[in-house]
């Protein structure tokens, strides 16, 4: 209706047809009824779809590790190579191993102490994850035929980076630190709560139906336990 207020009235016309607004969405549409959502997409074309989207926003993720996520894969953390470049005097080095430059690449997951983090939950013979981050993010979306298990790994990735993050800046800013091992505990205790909820928003039937005659992956933490907690992870 404010719309309407707002548009050019047209000249009165004598008919017995009642007048009616055609609106046309786009530049290209041909006139019709009003539509917000391609109005808006007129205006506002969607951008090139990147090949990491996937990795980045999937259901199921924990918001704030996706959007820390996403953030990283458009190299937009304030990383001291970065800082650096704009011109401030920080020291180059890793907060985390003190022994190389700090950037994105070697952050994720390039630094001994990020790269113990990621490699610690891959024991099973059947997952192969690659050390660049680059390479990771494609991985995560194929890495298994099982759906559960690739929705893990995704949940890793995110978990790690986030975890490794926020520890680089405890380090910048507090003088309270974490070994690899803690936060490894720390990845497992938030993965276990949240797979452990996704399992309790699935009915029986449901999970059943999903992984027929698999009774290993007919829940996400089955696949967690089967697939990630064994071996040298650490203890519940």
């Amino acid at each position: 209706m404010m719309l309407k207020e707002v548009l050019p009235h047209p000249p009165v016309l004598v008919s017995g047809m009642e007048d009616w607004f055609s609106w046309r969405n786009s530049a290209t549409s041909t006139p019709g009824f009003f539509s917000a959502s391609r109005t808006w997409t007129s205006l506002q074309p969607s951008g090139t779809v990147v090949p990491w989207v996937k990795s980045v926003w999937f259901s199921n993720s924990i918001p704030k590790h996706s959007f820390i996520h996403w953030v990283v894969m458009r190299d937009r953390l304030p990383t001291r190579d970065r800082l650096r470049g704009w011109g401030l005097n920080v020291p180059p080095v890793c907060l985390l191993c003190q022994s190389a430059p700090e950037s994105r690449a070697h952050l994720f997951f390039g630094c001994p102490f990020s790269n113990q983090v990621w490699s610690s939950f891959f024991y099973h013979p059947s997952l192969h994850p690659p050390r660049c981050l680059d390479d990771i993010v494609g991985w995560v979306t194929n890495a298994s035929p099982l759906l559960k298990l690739k929705v893990v790994c995704k949940m890793l990735l995110q978990a790690s980076i986030y975890f490794v993050w926020k520890e680089r800046n405890a380090r910048l800013h507090t003088a309270v630190t974490k070994t690899p091992a803690q936060i490894i505990r720390d990845v497992h205790s938030i993965l276990r709560s949240r797979l452990a909820g996704l399992d309790r928003s699935n009915t029986r039937s449901d999970l059943l139906a999903a992984q027929p005659n698999n009774t290993l992956c007919s829940t996400y933490l089955s696949v967690w336990f089967g697939f990630i907690h064994f071996g040298n992870s650490p203890a519940p």
